[in-house]
C-alpha cells in the first residue's frame, strides 16, 4: 500500500484505541511504531522507539512544562486560591450574579500560575463550589461556571498547550504568550458578562451576596499581593524580554517557594505534595509527548500533512471556509478526547495546512486553544465536566451540561472577533517583539 493509505488507516485505528479506552501516549507509540514498520522495516521501527523517548525527554525547551507546573502546586498548596476568590467575592459579590464573576476571576487569577485547564479547574472546583451552593447557587449553574471558567487555564499565559504548540512548531513561545493575552483577557470579560446577564434575567439561579464596606474590599485586594507580584514577576518579565521562558519558569519557582516562606506555609510537607502533584502531571505530560512523537514521526513518513497541505490549498474556496472546518473538527475531537492528546495529535497534519493557506501561526495557535476550551466543556465528554461531576456527585452531569451553554456561546463570541479582528491576537506581540 502507498505510504498515505498506512497513514489514514493509522489515524483511524489509534482514534479506536482511544475511544475503547487505551492510554493516549500508549496509544499513539504503538500505532506510530507499528507505522513505521509497515512503512519502512522493523529494524527502523525499533530504532524510532530506542532513540524517541530519549531525545523528547533530554529537549531543554520541554523543561518549561515541569517549572510552571511545580510553580503552579507550589502556589495552591500556600493557599492563594483562596485569597484570591474571597477578595474576587468582596468586590463583585453583591452584584447579580457577583459570586458566579468571582469564580471567574479567580479562574482567571489560578491559570495565569499554573497554565493548566484541569488543575484550574479542580482547584476551584474545591474552593468554589462550596461556597456557590452555601449562597443559594443553582447547582447545575454554579458547577457550570466552574467547569467553563476552568478553560481560562489555556487562555492565559502560562498555557501549557500554547507552549507545546510552540515547540511542536518551531514557534517563539514568549510571543506565543504575546498574542493570547489580549484573546484571554476577553474571554475573561465574557464570561463575567454571562454570568452577569444569566442571574440578571433569573435571580433564582444566584442569590446575591453582601455588600462588602470599602475597608474589607482593600483588606481582601492586600492579600492577594503574593499573587499579583507572582504574576507581575514571571509574566511581565517574559513578555518584557527581561528573560526567557525557560527562565521564567525558574524564576516562578523561586517565588512560589519565597511567598510561601513568608506566608508562613512553606514545610517539608506542603512541599512533598507539591513536588509530588507536579511530578504526577509532568510524568503524564511526558508520557504523551514521547507517544506523540513516536506517531508524529510515522505521519511525517507517510506524506499525509503534505497531501493534505496540498489538497486543502488547490480547494476553490477561501481560506476561512477550510479554518472553519477545522474548528467543527476540533470541538467534535475536544468533546472525546483530552485537549493535550488532542493537541498532539492534529497539529503535526494541520500546520502544514495552514502555512499552505497564509495563516499566521501564532493566530492560529490561539484560535486552537480557543476551540479547545471550547471542546473542554462541550458534550458529550467535555473533560472539564467530568472534572466537577467528579468533585461533586450530588450534581447530576445534565444539568452541568445545560449551564454551559451561555459559557459556551461566549467562547464562540471569541472565535468570531479573533476572525473579524486578527489584531487582537497579533497586534501585542507586534509591539512586544
Amino acid at each position: 500500500m502507498e505510504p498515505v493509505t498506512w497513514g489514514i488507516i493509522g489515524f483511524v485505528v489509534m482514534i479506536v484505541m482511544i475511544i475503547i479506552g487505551i492510554h493516549i501516549g500508549v496509544a499513539m507509540a504503538l500505532v506510530g511504531f507499528l507505522g513505521m514498520a509497515a512503512i519502512t522495516n522493523v529494524n527502523a521501527a525499533f530504532g524510532l522507539i530506542q532513540t524517541a523517548p530519549y531525545s523528547t525527554i533530554t529537549n531543554y525547551s520541554l523543561s518549561v512544562i515541569l517549572l510552571f507546573t511545580l510553580m503552579g502546586q507550589l502556589a495552591y498548596h500556600s493557599g492563594l486560591s483562596n485569597d484570591l476568590y474571597k477578595a474576587a467575592f468582596t468586590w463583585l459579590g453583591h452584584l447579580p450574579g457577583g459570586l458566579a464573576m468571582s469564580t471567574v476571576v479567580a479562574c482567571a487569577g489560578i491559570g495565569a500560575l499554573c497554565g493548566s485547564t484541569p488543575a484550574t479547574t479542580s482547584t476551584m472546583g474545591i474552593v468554589a463550589l462550596p461556597e456557590m451552593k452555601r449562597f443559594g447557587y443553582e447547582g447545575g449553574f454554579a458547577a457550570a461556571t466552574v467547569a467553563c471558567s476552568g478553560t481560562l487555564g489555556v487562555m492565559l499565559p502560562p498555557s501549557v498547550l500554547l507552549m507545546l504548540y510552540s515547540i511542536l512548531c518551531s514557534l517563539s513561545i514568549g510571543k506565543a504568550f504575546a498574542s493570547v493575552v489580549i484573546p484571554g483577557v476577553t474571554l475573561l470579560l465574557l464570561y463575567m458578562f454571562v454570568a452577569f446577564l444569566t442571574v440578571l434575567c433569573n435571580p433564582a439561579l444566584g442569590p446575591r451576596g453582601p455588600k462588602s464596606t470599602w475597608k474589607e474590599r482593600f483588606q481582601a485586594l492586600y492579600r492577594v499581593k503574593d499573587l499579583v507580584f507572582l504574576i507581575i514577576l514571571v509574566i511581565g518579565g517574559m513578555l518584557t524580554g527581561f528573560f526567557t521562558v525557560n527562565e521564567g519558569g525558574a524564576v516562578g519557582v523561586a517565588g512560589a517557594l519565597v511567598v510561601a516562606a513568608f506566608r508562613r506555609t512553606l514545610n517539608f510537607p506542603m512541599l512533598k505534595q507539591a513536588l509530588l502533584d507536579a511530578g504526577k502531571t509532568s510524568a503524564m505530560i511526558f508520557m504523551v509527548i514521547i507517544g506523540a512523537m513516536i506517531f508524529g514521526y510515522f505521519i511525517a513518513i507517510s506524506r499525509v500533512p503534505g497531501e493534505l497541505a496540498q489538497f486543502f490549498g488547490n480547494l476553490p474556496f477561501h481560506r476561512n471556509f477550510v479554518l472553519i472546518g477545522m474548528i467543527v473538527l476540533y470541538i467534535f475531537l475536544g468533546a472525546l478526547m483530552d485537549e493535550l492528546a488532542m493537541l498532539l495529535l492534529t497539529v503535526p497534519i494541520f500546520f502544514p495546512v495552514i502555512q499552505g493557506l497564509g495563516v499566521d501561526p501564532y493566530w492560529f495557535g490561539v484560535v486552537i486553544v480557543s476551540v479547545m476550551a471550547m471542546g473542554m466543556v462541550c458534550p458529550p465528554v467535555g473533560m472539564c465536566v467530568f472534572v466537577i461531576a467528579g468533585i461533586d456527585k450530588s450534581i447530576p452531569i445534565t444539568r452541568i451540561y445545560m449551564g454551559i451553554w451561555p459559557y459556551f456561546a461566549a467562547i464562540g463570541t471569541l472565535l468570531v472577533l479573533l476572525f473579524i479582528i486578527p489584531d487582537l491576537a497579533l497586534w501585542l506581540p507586534s509591539i512586544l517583539f
